[in-house]
């Protein structure tokens, strides 16, 4: 028989929603589709089947749920519609580096350069002049004596400009 028929146990915390999971898959031909964690620790519960077996499952995970927590819902929605997809999409597998032979390199006789120019193009020279401007400058920061890292604001107190009073630091 074809499994067109999906089931729903809508639970309050994760606890209750593994028992119900656990519960109905033992207790019929059902496959989990897996659980949906909404707002306010609502957790529901997926199964996909043939129409007595999920009815059969969503009992049997209702049943279990309420002995350790909260069942909000629970329902059978049998003989879905062809137009809705409930049927999960495995993973992409992911793909396996295909293995590149290398190339022999060629002989030292053979390269038209000289053998002490690198491959490739030359950097352009404003790169190179950029990064020696970069090694020649020294990062500067700001820093209070004996502890370093920490920025200077300018004045002496935590306050930062804000008037207080008293030893509790109200604002006035």
């Amino acid at each position: 028989m074809e499994k067109r028929s999906l089931g729903l146990i809508e639970t309050m915390g994760y606890t209750a929603a593994t028992e119900a999971a656990d519960a109905a898959a033992k207790s019929a031909d059902v496959v989990f589709l897996g659980y949906e964690i909404t707002l306010a620790g609502l957790v529901t519960v997926k199964f996909l089947g043939d129409v007595g077996a999920v009815q059969a499952a969503v009992a049997a995970g209702t049943a279990a749920a309420e002995k350790v927590g909260t069942v909000f819902a629970s329902h059978v929605i049998p003989r879905l519609d062809d137009q809705i997809s409930i049927t999960p999409s495995a993973p992409a597998a992911p793909e396996r580096p295909k293995k590149v032979q290398k190339e022999p390199e060629p002989s030292a006789e053979s390269s038209d350069k000289p053998a002490g120019e690198p491959e490739g193009e030359p950097a352009s020279p404003e790169v190179e002049v950029a990064v020696a401007a970069a090694e020649r400058s020294p990062a500067r920061r700001k820093s209070s004596p004996g502890k370093p890292g920490r920025k200077t604001s300018g004045s002496k107190g935590g306050s930062a400009g804000k008037k207080t009073r008293g030893k509790t630091g109200d604002r006035l």
